[in-house]
């Protein structure tokens, strides 16, 4: 498992992390003491062992938030046994302008549409997310599989559904799903910022027509 590379790291210079919990010292090839609480001392800080592993090797940054041990041995620092307690620090909510002003830069939306329209909603930003290339720009990003499952206009599985499959709380599934939702919006407006798209008209169909037609991307929904 290759270490990333992190502005964070360059701050612990001069010892290197192991996949199985160790730290080692660069230039004595000596291992740091890791005391009871998980935490080891370099240059006279402490510092805990399990979240810069996670920086390490997963890239996910150093925040608040308590650490599991998935196997119960609080001992256990392998990289596949630890996970912050909450998957994903709180992320801000987009309004249902913020939502909607994403789908105008595409479509032409009708008055009656509306966000609850569960189905018609994820065909848009699954529409989108393909256009902008959301799932390979983030593909190496932890969740991300959340997400993509979340904007499947197919079957339009719940947030309970999807959190309950991944075995996480379905804060964790709303705050993950948040974040990339945020991370869409950011992208697209400054994606197409210089770019004139042509907008489509955006029809309301339920699933029973489109699946009738066996057609799920209509002339309409082309970019």
């Amino acid at each position: 498992m290759k270490p990333l590379n992190n502005i964070k790291m360059k701050q612990l210079k001069g010892i290197s992390f192991h996949p199985s919990g160790k730290v080692l010292n660069d230039k004595t090839g000596k291992e740091l003491k890791i005391t009871e609480k998980g935490r080891f001392i370099w240059k006279g800080k402490s510092h805990n062992l399990a979240k810069y592993l996670l920086l390490t090797f997963k890239g996910i940054e150093v925040r608040n938030g308590r650490i599991v041990h998935l196997d119960g041995n609080k001992a256990n620092f392998t990289i596949n046994n630890i996970r912050y307690a909450s998957l994903q620090k709180k992320s801000l909510k987009p309004s249902e302008n913020d939502l909607k002003n994403l789908l105008k830069i595409y479509f032409v939306l009708p008055v009656e549409f509306s966000l609850k329209d569960v189905f018609s909603f994820r065909l848009a930003l699954s529409i989108i997310a393909e256009s902008q290339l959301f799932s390979q720009k983030y593909k190496t990003m932890e969740n991300i599989e959340i997400f993509r499952e979340y904007i499947q206009y197919t079957e339009c599985p719940s947030i309970r559904a999807i959190s309950q499959k991944h075995g996480i709380t379905i804060r964790d599934g709303q705050n993950i799903i948040n974040y990339f939702l945020m991370k869409l919006i950011e992208e697209t407006q400054k994606n197409t910022k210089h770019l004139k798209i042509e907008k489509s008209t955006f029809l309301i169909l339920s699933k029973k027509k489109i699946k009738q037609s066996g057609n799920f991307k209509s002339r309409n929904y082309e970019l």
